[in-house]
């Protein structure tokens, strides 16, 4: 996959322009497939489209609005998949304990349920577009990526 990735000396050049944040990465794979970033301001979930011909993901994601509320929801849960990552990397944790602190677990498994039940609810208005992700100089995990969304020409 090809993605239009830039370094923190872009972002600065291209300050002017309308850019979008990356909240949460949930899957990568050179580069985000999933999570959650703003579309014109507004939260949105994305999920980049896997083209099972080509055996490849494509540059186009799909989008969907989502609340406040949900949005919420996500960045509490990207709050203790973060710990976790912290506490992983220090060697507190073990890979099998992903994705959450053991303290942390039952609270990480009632968001997925109230962010999947809020999802559904929200009639899956869904709109496609391409991305153009702007990576920060020390790239971590969505800290301070942006991205600009494109029409696509399908």
């Amino acid at each position: 996959m090809q993605l239009h990735l830039h370094s923190k000396a872009a972002l600065a050049e291209r300050r002017n322009e309308d850019m979008d944040r990356i909240y949460t990465i949930s899957n990568y794979y050179d580069g985000p497939i999933d999570g959650v970033a703003s579309v014109n301001g507004e939260p949105h979930i994305y999920k980049c489209i896997f083209d099972e011909k080509e055996d490849e993901y494509l540059k186009i994601y799909s989008l969907q609005l989502i609340s406040i509320e949900c949005f919420d929801l996500f960045m509490e849960q990207w709050g203790i998949w973060l710990r976790w990552e912290v506490a992983f990397k220090r060697g507190v944790v073990a890979a099998d304990s992903h994705p959450a602190l053991p303290e942390e677990r039952k609270r990480n498994e009632e968001l997925n349920e109230l962010i999947n039940s809020l999802t559904q609810e929200n009639n899956a208005i869904f709109k496609t577009l391409k991305a153009e992700f702007m990576l920060p100089e020390t790239p971590s995990w969505a800290s301070l990526w942006q991205v600009k969304w494109h029409e696509t020409n399908t």
